[in-house]
């Protein structure tokens, strides 16, 4: 059973039809962080860009700053630029206090451009985190490197979190099922006594993330069950 992927969604359900640009590396000096609602972009003139625009609740890299008839723009990207009352503006980011370590034997690295693992990181190795990110469905991730994410259900964390941005969408273990996918996961709870109907409205990014954190840290299918239970009611 294979549910339609509600992470391949256009931004057209949000904003006609613009389309959310990449996200930018924070490490700039200036930074303009989005507020609740989908953020316009214009050009050095003033123009509204008609295909591209940022989402809500994200972090940008600002460059140069202008003034066109009395209103500040703050560049985030080549002739792209976001007014100044459509963002909060900080000189510098707040930075998060906050070190990971793997709860397993290991933890895999995903890559936010191929949505896989990359690499694999070895239990008593700790790392300074710079981004985390919690998604739609409550997932957290913590960046270990430039593009580098490790999953917060696999971690053991330590330190103050001071910045945790909020983006639907951002789903880095897409494409690394190791055997779990939503098809299997699905077939698993089924076989343990699962009402299909129930489980078939879980969203695939769960049932795939739940997998793969059992399948992680060794737990066997009664632990992926009462974990799945936890978070949805399998049965009436």
């Amino acid at each position: 059973m294979k549910k339609t992927n509600i992470l391949l969604f256009s931004a057209a359900l949000i904003s006609g039809a613009f389309l959310f640009s990449n996200l930018t590396d924070v490490s700039a000096s200036g930074i303009a962080t989005t507020h609740d609602a989908v953020t316009f972009l214009y050009t050095d003139t003033g123009k509204m860009v008609s295909n591209r625009a940022l989402a809500p609740r994200t972090p940008w890299a600002v460059g140069e700053t202008l003034n066109l008839s009395g209103v500040t723009y703050y560049q985030v990207a080549t002739n792209e630029y976001v007014q100044s009352g459509d963002v909060d503006y900080a000189d510098e980011p707040v930075k998060n206090d906050v070190t990971v370590s793997p709860l397993g034997l290991s933890a895999p690295v995903y890559n936010d451009q191929t949505n896989s693992d990359q690499q694999i990181i070895k239990y008593g190795s700790s790392y300074k985190v710079g981004r985390i990110i919690e998604n739609e469905y409550g997932q957290y991730y913590y960046q270990v490197s430039s593009h580098g994410w490790v999953v917060g259900d696999m971690m053991d964390i330590k330190g103050n979190a001071k910045n945790i941005e909020h983006i639907n969408g951002f789903f880095p273990i897409a494409n690394d099922y190791n055997g779990i996918n939503p098809d299997s996961e699905y077939d698993i709870l089924v076989s343990l006594g699962a009402d299909p109907e129930l489980v078939s409205e879980i969203p695939d990014e769960v049932l795939q993330y739940v997998g793969t954190v059992d399948n992680e840290l060794g737990g066997d299918v009664g632990t992926n069950y009462r974990r799945m239970s936890q978070l949805y009611q399998l049965q009436y």
